[in-house]
């Protein structure tokens, strides 16, 4: 009883995701979830006593699972520098068109304690893990040795904060994917050791393709 029980939450959680993610959360009801995944709002409400506390949810797993593939990547010891790299800024690419308009926007506005929990899990696993992978590509003559990871780290950070805020892209013709890959390609071939950059820019351009 109890297996099931998970299943049929998780099954809400995947589905209100979607409709969250594509739509924001403030437009969709309890109703439509409900009857887009074929089960009555009484059961819905068994599973979530409220579409905030459903929010919490779908903020909190997306998190949880972001946070896991990071740390996977950084912590992997079979690719090399280059490969984690490249697939960190992807995937963070992808976190951060996520959370762009309407969603972003709709938290920011609607659910300001929400959009405070992801400006932590940014603090917390974006970016200690950015500066650890900083560390190691300088020990391994990625990155030049001039650099420091604290300051680059507090640059990304602030290029992170402003891309994640919708705000943004009210202003300017250009995708979240955009401008998070022209602020990867500007930044990093900044810090690059010579030897490191093109091998670098050619593994970004192929994993976006």
């Amino acid at each position: 009883m109890k297996e099931k029980s998970e299943k049929s939450k998780k099954r809400i959680i995947n589905s209100t995701s979607q409709l969250f993610f594509d739509r924001g959360f403030s437009k969709v009801s309890m109703d439509e979830i409900a009857t887009g995944l074929g089960i009555s709002k009484k059961t819905l409400y068994q599973h979530f006593p409220s579409k905030e506390a459903l929010l919490y949810q779908v903020v909190t797993d997306m998190m949880a699972e972001n946070g896991i593939i990071i740390e996977s990547i950084v912590n992997d010891h079979k690719m090399d520098f280059h490969q984690k790299l490249s697939l960190l800024m992807n995937h963070l690419s992808g976190v951060i068109s996520r959370l762009y308009r309407p969603f972003g926007d709709d938290l920011r506005r609607n659910a300001p304690e929400m959009w405070e929990e992801v400006d932590r899990f940014r603090t917390k696993k974006i970016l200690l893990n950015f500066r650890k992978l900083l560390e190691s590509g300088i020990r391994q003559g990625v990155f030049r040795k001039d650099v420091d990871p604290q300051l680059m780290t507090m640059v990304f950070s602030t290029l992170i904060q402003n891309l994640i805020d919708p705000r943004l892209f009210s202003q300017i013709p250009f995708t979240a994917a955009q401008v998070f890959e022209t602020i990867v390609e500007v930044v990093f071939r900044g810090i690059l050791t010579e030897p490191a950059r093109k091998e670098f820019v050619n593994k970004i351009k192929r994993g976006n393709k």
